[in-house]
């Protein structure tokens, strides 16, 4: 397996590959205030675009997304504006990891970029608002408790999700049938958040499978840099091993990925000796059910998919995954 694409948890890593992707939004801003640049605004602010220093929220990455949009666009003044708010925003200090969705300490703005870049299939609506207190603490409790189960039995892996999730938005299903089937969505316009379901009620083993689960789609949006996985037509739809309904392959391709990465987390967590003797069996079980997931979700990309460069770097990491840790009649 290639030593720069592990599934295995490696902070240091994670720590690198972050700032990578910081080091290219910095070189993206810089392109376009350079474009947008103008005697009346001349934007000095951030002439630097240096991010080494600072943690970026989420909004960041937003902000970037709408800049760009609105660049293509051609409106230009809409795009200077939304700048100016991104400069901002590099001097907000972090709220903490776990906030509501709504949360009044942020601007109304924010919280219309998360439902705008979330809310992108029109076939599956997706309009999640605030959850009530109990909800919101109970959603918390259960999370933080996963947490700290996952420090004390994997110490490697429990860092590299605290470093790729940042911000976990909780919030509640939107009114839509959709919508209340909903685990958790995230985008890598906001990379590093992640909204989950405060509703959901969570044991520790099922919090830490959260937190994987999530964190992964954050480390593959990463290790993609924000990019296709895929050169596959969009349009198309492949057989899902893990729905019902008929995916593009990029869904596939992140559904076999969070696969793979909770069977190696799970298997980290069962050679545990502090491991907790009331969580063997469901992670016996758990443990089966990724194994299949993953040998179905490969099957599939293995015969469908036209991978990009860092696609096909990811899908012989977890090819080498397969031979090394999986029974392929799983």
């Amino acid at each position: 397996m290639s030593p720069a694409l592990p599934l295995s948890p490696s902070p240091s890593r994670t720590e690198s590959l972050i700032q990578e992707v910081y080091n290219e939004l910095a070189g993206s801003l810089s392109y376009l205030r350079d474009f947008l640049k103008t005697d009346e605004w001349p934007n000095g602010t951030l002439a630097a675009c240096d991010f080494r220093d600072r943690p970026l929220t989420p909004w960041v990455f937003g902000s970037y997304a709408f800049i760009a949009q609105h660049a293509s666009r051609g409106e230009l003044d809409a795009a200077r504006q939304v700048f100016n708010a991104l400069v901002r925003e590099l001097e907000r200090a972090p709220l903490g990891r776990f906030i509501p969705m709504a949360d009044q300490r942020l601007p109304q703005r924010h919280w219309e970029m998360v439902g705008e870049l979330l809310d992108s299939d029109p076939g599956r609506p997706f309009t999640p608002g605030a959850p009530e207190p109990d909800e919101f603490s109970q959603c918390y409790e259960e999370l933080q408790a996963a947490q700290d189960l996952l420090a004390s039995l994997d110490a490697e892996m429990a860092a590299e999700v605290e470093h790729l999730t940042p911000l976990m938005i909780l919030a509640a299903p939107g009114v839509s049938d959709q919508g209340r089937r909903f685990g958790g969505a995230s985008t890598f316009f906001l990379w590093g958040a992640v909204t989950l379901n405060a509703q959901i009620r969570r044991n520790p083993l099922a919090g830490i499978e959260t937190l994987v689960h999530e964190s992964s789609h954050q480390l593959l949006f990463g290790l993609a840099h924000g990019g296709a996985l895929s050169e596959n037509d969009p349009n198309s739809r492949y057989t899902s091993p893990l729905r019902p309904d008929p995916r593009p392959i990029e869904g596939i391709f992140h559904a076999t990925f969070v696969e793979a990465r909770l069977h190696v987390a799970l298997s980290r967590l069962q050679e545990s000796p502090q491991l907790p003797g009331e969580h063997i069996d469901a992670i016996q079980t758990q443990l089966a059910a990724h194994e299949s997931a993953v040998n179905q979700g490969l099957g599939v990309l293995e015969e469908s998919l036209l991978p990009t460069p860092h696609g096909k770097d990811v899908l012989d990491a977890m090819l080498d995954y397969q031979s090394q840790a999986l029974r392929a009649d799983a």
